[in-house]
């Protein structure tokens, strides 16, 4: 081959290198301050469902978000089918857990959703399950369907993160969702969880509980409080605690 011609393909190729996204590996080492993180335990959770949060969580491990762009679960993790490897576990349907391809990866974008919040970002899509779920606290949770549910948040911050999760340590495992930045937020950030009602009703002569959990996100500096953000209202009718989703 010719030398102009090799030094052609060889200046192509740089330029096409050149325009590709920066590997995670690499974007790794500039992120390095946890802006944003959630744990959520794993107990009681069956092999297939720890499967399939394991998956849902490696498509967004390693996910970078620049300055105002916008992430979308459904988008980022894709359809939950047999063929892309998700197993059939409980979800959570109309109050009642069913089994279902894809079951148990509402944890993965709980535990998300959490974190996200944690690191100050700006929440523009999220649902609740139908019932309370053991893993978060009431009103945390973010339920996710393929092209029906969906959880979405925009990287509001002045610098891009990045989002890293997965599983950690042995049977009972536990789950972590973390959002990294390159600089400290210049105030600390929490949730809060408020039970406002509380109440038994019956429901197609079924006795059921009744209850309203609101949630806000609370901004301070120090001892001092700089804002409590209220984020949303959610209203709960449940017989019994249960772990799907």
């Amino acid at each position: 081959m010719k030398a102009w011609r090799v030094k052609t393909m060889l200046a192509a190729l740089i330029l096409v290198l050149a325009s590709w996204p920066a590997r995670a590996e690499e974007d790794t080492r500039q992120f390095k301050v946890r802006l944003g993180t959630c744990t959520t335990s794993l107990l009681g959770s069956s092999e297939a469902r720890d499967e399939n949060v394991r998956l849902a969580a490696e498509k967004v491990n390693g996910l970078v978000l620049e300055p105002g762009e916008k992430f979308s679960f459904n988008g980022t993790v894709g359809e939950r089918s047999a063929k892309a490897g998700f197993k059939r576990a409980s979800v959570i349907i109309n109050g009642k857990l069913v089994p279902q391809v894809g079951g148990g990866i509402c944890q993965v974008s709980s535990t998300l959703y959490n974190a996200a919040l944690l690191a100050d970002m700006t929440v523009k899509e999220r649902h609740k399950h139908s019932i309370p779920i053991v893993y978060l606290k009431p009103g945390l949770d973010a339920t996710v369907a393929w092209d029906y549910f969906d959880l979405k948040f925009v990287n509001t911050l002045d610098q891009p993160v990045m989002i890293k999760g997965g599983l950690r340590g042995r049977k009972p495992r536990k789950f972590m969702m973390s959002v990294y930045g390159i600089r400290k937020l210049p105030y600390r950030v929490k949730l809060e969880s408020k039970i406002s009602e509380f109440k038994d009703e019956k429901k197609d002569g079924t006795k059921v509980k009744v209850f309203v959990a609101e949630v806000f996100r609370v901004r301070k500096r120090g001892s001092k409080t700089l804002e409590r953000e209220f984020l949303h209202r959610d209203q709960f009718v449940f017989e019994d605690e249960a772990d799907g989703g």
